[in-house]
């Protein structure tokens, strides 16, 4: 195809921007967009982005995404997370796995993103550390990626901030993640944090409340008290029945006072025409 531009002819005019010399080479304002060579008859790679390159040399101004070098016709490792460096091929960030310039080298198993292959930023969940530990398998979920403490509560059986101590064989399975401490007793004979206080011998059928030691179900015979430690007064009066002779709550005397003795508690001599008994 030619064109004239005054006394002058042009191969491939259309790819020219102004006018042509007599050697039919562009002058004036250079080549379209898309090629380049004196003579504009040579297509920009088609990796330019935008397909546009420098009219004297054909380097691409900038490249399409994945391709990087003088003619984008390098690519960019598959690592990449983005383009990458035009002038180098070095990405901008990797894909969780991989680190280095051009994020070829691999991380640790189970860990996300790394700065070098024995130091990790960001475990995958479950894991911790700079080398991506596995959290402790009594953690009842996630442990923190930095310290490695489990983030919620132990699994039945265990407490601890790692979860990594087992619970008082007298609770009942759980206790409490910070200390330790017995959600309830197994036996309810025996009370305090670690259920391992005995309740006293005084108190019916052995029982007391778990976190105070109190009985819950009343006194043996003769005692009274909140913890049965109390003996009834030797001058109540005997029950009539197998019962107890005085309240398990004050100590007061059921029956009344022997011969002689007065009061609740049957501690005061009574007196008598002025006498003592």
């Amino acid at each position: 195809m030619y064109c004239v531009s005054g006394d002058c002819r042009c191969d491939y005019c259309q790819c020219c921007t102004g006018t042509c010399d007599k050697n039919y080479q562009c002058d004036g304002l250079g080549c379209e967009p898309g090629f380049w060579t004196s003579y504009c008859t040579i297509v920009c790679s088609e990796n330019c982005r935008s397909k546009i390159c420098d009219q004297l040399t054909g380097h691409c101004s900038a490249c399409k995404d994945e391709y990087y070098g003088d003619l984008c016709t390098l690519r960019c490792s598959t690592n990449c997370l983005g383009p990458c460096s035009q002038s180098d091929g070095s990405c901008s960030s990797c894909k969780d796995g991989y680190w280095g310039d051009k994020c070829y080298q691999k991380c640790l198993t189970n860990c996300k993103s790394c700065i070098s292959t024995d130091k990790c930023n960001t475990c995958d969940d479950g894991y911790w550390g700079n080398t991506c530990t596995q959290c402790n398998e009594n953690c009842a979920d996630l442990c923190d990626q930095i310290s490695g403490l489990c983030q919620k509560e132990c699994k039945k059986g265990f407490w601890g901030g790692y979860c990594n101590h087992t619970c008082s064989e007298s609770c009942t399975g759980e206790c409490l993640k910070a200390m330790g401490h017995c959600k309830q007793c197994k036996s309810q004979t025996v009370y305090g944090p670690l259920c391992n206080q005995e309740c006293s011998t005084n108190c019916l059928f052995n029982e007391c409340e778990q976190t105070s030691g109190e009985c819950t179900k009343g006194c043996t015979k003769y005692f009274f008290g909140s913890k049965c430690e109390h003996s009834c007064s030797l001058n109540c009066l005997p029950a009539i029945k197998n019962e107890t002779v005085c309240s398990h709550v004050d100590g007061t005397c059921i029956y009344g006072c022997r011969e002689g003795f007065t009061g609740d508690l049957c501690d005061e001599r009574r007196r008598q025409h002025g006498n003592f008994f």
